[in-house]
């Protein structure tokens, strides 16, 4: 059970890699390259994303996969998974609203939404992906 468990976490670690990474290169990057390019590093620094990436995984599982998956909704994994991503996405973009003069409102708003889209996607990918890996 506990390597299914750790196939699980991959599998959805990389499903949440492939919907984001589609996201940055076709939506993301020319929105910030745009709005606020000029503070944007020189080259992509893959430690701190693969970082924030496991965090937001493990937050999925938490508050969104697990809690479905255990009460068997699948519904409820894509309307938690939205929540937790609106939040943890609305921290970082609001924070970066507050701190840093170039950010710009609709550079924060996209990324909201964006956070809600993903991890409604991830969410529901997390619950049928744990009915599959778990059963």
């Amino acid at each position: 059970m506990f390597k299914n468990k750790i196939l699980l976490y991959l599998s959805v670690f990389g499903a949440f890699l492939l919907v984001d990474f589609t996201w940055i290169i076709f939506g993301a990057n020319p929105l910030y390259q745009a709005e606020v390019g000029e503070i944007l590093a020189e080259s992509f620094r893959i430690v701190p994303a693969f970082l924030a990436y496991i965090g937001l995984v493990a937050g999925l599982f938490i508050f969104a996969i697990n809690p479905s998956y255990r009460e068997g909704k699948f519904f409820k994994s894509i309307v938690l998974g939205s929540l937790f991503g609106v939040f943890a996405y609305a921290i970082f973009a609001l924070t970066n609203l507050a701190v840093i003069d170039v950010w710009t409102w609709k550079v924060a708003i996209t990324d909201i939404v964006w956070g809600g889209v993903i991890g409604a996607i991830v969410g529901g990918i997390g619950y049928k992906l744990s009915v599959a890996f778990l059963r």
